[in-house]
């Protein structure tokens, strides 16, 4: 299966930052981004209210799996950036509630 946006130019913050602005679109009241050993973004953290009260949820980065999802399609350098931009594609996506 291919990943979606594999060739993306976009610099991973900028995405980073469109992915924050639709989680604060749908409600979420703190975000906070976790960082690997390397100093690259591996999570975004974020909490919203339910029904239940505040709860959290994490968004990994999976990078390794992507890089070899693309190294099967000889495009390995594009793994961090295809992560977060895929990200951002299904964040963006409305929900069956209409959101």
């Amino acid at each position: 299966m291919g990943l979606l946006n594999y060739t993306t130019k976009i610099d991973v913050h900028t995405t980073l930052g469109e992915i924050q602005k639709i989680l604060v679109e749908h409600g979420a009241r703190k975000i906070m981004q976790d960082f690997d050993e390397k100093g690259k973004i591996a999570s975004l953290n974020f909490s919203m209210m339910t029904t239940q009260g505040e709860a959290g949820f994490r968004l990994p980065a999976n990078v390794p799996q992507a890089f070899e999802v693309l190294k099967q399609q000889k495009r390995k350098k594009y793994s961090y950036h295809t992560c977060w931009t895929g990200t951002e594609e299904h964040s963006s996506r409305p929900t069956s509630k209409g959101n």
